[in-house]
């Protein structure tokens, strides 16, 4: 994977959050001047960098390098069925602020 395929996805996971470039950088513990240089394949992440990023999306690193159908299907969580890891797969893409309304709705039924 290249850095121009690196940067596209961490610009996918950032943006299915709803973030802006900046709160990315927040969340990660990085300058908001790398974000653009990575997301536009400029810079390239090291390991530990690219660690962080995946912290602040809630993922690991295997599953920001993974198919997300092969995840879902391939890879379901030990104990939960297809269906549920795929609920679990969505959700942890989801802002926490979605994360939060979605725990609320289902406490309130």
């Amino acid at each position: 994977m290249d850095n121009k395929e690196i940067g596209g996805r961490i610009k996918k996971y950032r943006e299915e959050r709803g973030w802006k470039q900046y709160t990315l950088a927040i969340e990660a513990g990085v300058a908001a001047s790398y974000i653009p240089d990575l997301e536009s394949g400029k810079k390239c992440p090291t390991v530990q960098t690219l660690e962080q990023i995946c912290y602040a999306f809630n993922i690991s690193l295997s599953e920001f390098f993974a198919d997300d159908e092969r995840i879902i299907n391939e890879s379901p969580i030990e104990g939960l069925s297809v269906a549920e890891s795929e609920l679990v797969h969505y959700f942890r893409k989801l802002p926490s602020t979605k994360q939060r309304a979605i725990i609320t709705l289902i406490e309130n039924k």
